[in-house]
């Protein structure tokens, strides 16, 4: 099912994530924004490699439908008054639960299954 959720429907917060496995020798270390809005185009493949990717997110929607953002943007964290907060996780595993949270359906391997599990 698809989301029709923009993120100017709501405050709009920006995701500094940064994957604490990534080589820093990875070729493109081009600064990449994206949005939830287009989370249905987002290319996994491509963006799970990038060692740091800024998302527009849509706030209100992230506490709705997730504990850890609820805990982290509406809680006792300094975060929680920040329009731009960092994240550190494994890309691959973010992307994919960010892609789930706003509508995408979630692919399960035996890869990814302990990941996003945590």
């Amino acid at each position: 099912m698809e989301s029709n959720v923009d993120a100017t429907d709501g405050e709009t917060v920006i995701l500094n994530c940064i994957d604490p496995n990534a080589s820093s020798l990875h070729e493109d270390n081009e600064e990449i924004v994206i949005s939830t809005v287009e989370v249905s185009q987002w290319d996994l493949s491509s963006l799970a490699h990038r060692p740091i990717i800024k998302i527009k997110a849509n706030r209100q929607r992230l506490v709705q439908q997730s504990s850890y953002f609820h805990g982290l943007l509406c809680g006792s964290f300094s975060e929680s008054c920040f329009d731009s907060i960092s994240i550190h996780w494994d890309m691959e595993s973010l992307l994919s639960m960010l892609r789930f949270l706003f509508g995408c359906s979630l692919d399960l391997t035996s890869e990814n299954f302990l990941p996003l599990y945590e």
